[in-house]
């Protein structure tokens, strides 16, 4: 197994694509600390790792908050001895124009979606230093590379993200530590048909399932991603075989954008 030994945080681990990247990872052999607001869906997630012959620490804490993190880490840390693979995965969306957009909500967006991400990088970083070794890898988006109509300030923290990826490698390669940006494009879950559609539906005066239709259309492949297939992604640039990459944008897009 790609993983054996190797001690991950995954943070929004609890549910959806979080759930399947733990779930993989552990099934490569990582133990995991699945990091959650939701303390039951952290410990629905544990169970599965478990299942799986691995060990699993649920962590509540909010990724936005200096103190919550730092001793999320220190717990982590504390259990497992080490941290090896940092999955920054928490992310939050929101569908409005520009026009519309309350202030509240693109500061909401921004904070989770980057402040989260560097101050989980930051509160890791010391100990990959002094291990001369880590693996960061950050959830950014299809929408980090272009803009997106209706969700401008998603569009601009997956852009932050991108950013940040490449800083943090530069800064960190020399003590072997890597890190790269994921950049899904659309993955079949239950925020996508719960919130994504409908709202994008209604901005675009169709009924949600004609959206959906031609949204789907418009992918080269015909279907939207499963979540297995960004958690491969995830456990491959979390391994060994993946150490001469970093700073990389990969896209998994099904075609929709290339570059």
């Amino acid at each position: 197994m790609r993983l054996t030994g190797k001690a991950t945080i995954v943070t929004g681990g609890g549910r959806s694509i979080g759930q399947t990247i733990c779930t993989t990872m552990a099934g490569e052999g990582a133990s995991i600390a699945v990091v959650d607001l939701n303390a039951e869906a952290a410990e629905e997630t544990c169970g599965l790792i478990r299942t799986l012959g691995q060990q699993a620490l649920a962590v509540k804490a909010d990724v936005t908050d200096k103190a919550q993190v730092g001793a999320m880490v220190r717990q982590v840390l504390e259990t497992f001895g080490r941290v090896d693979v940092l999955v920054n995965n928490v992310g939050i969306l929101a569908i409005v124009p520009i026009v519309e957009m309350e202030e509240q909500t693109w500061d909401r967006v921004m904070t989770v979606n980057t402040k989260g991400v560097f101050l989980c990088a930051q509160a890791v970083l010391p100990i990959m230093m002094r291990q001369r070794s880590g693996k960061i890898v950050n959830m950014s988006s299809q929408a980090g590379l272009e803009g997106s109509a209706l969700s401008s300030a998603y569009a601009a923290s997956k852009h932050a993200v991108i950013g940040f990826t490449q800083s943090l490698a530069k800064e960190a390669g020399e003590y072997g530590i890597t890190a790269n940006a994921i950049c899904p494009g659309s993955v079949d879950t239950d925020m996508l048909s719960s919130n994504y559609f409908p709202e994008k539906a209604r901005y675009s005066g169709v009924d949600i399932e004609q959206y959906r239709r031609s949204f789907v259309e418009r992918i080269p492949l015909k279907r939207m991603a499963r979540a297995e297939e960004i958690a491969y992604l995830v456990a491959f640039l979390a391994s060994d075989q993946a150490d001469y990459i970093t700073g990389a944008a990969i896209t998994v897009a099904g075609g929709s954008i290339v570059h």
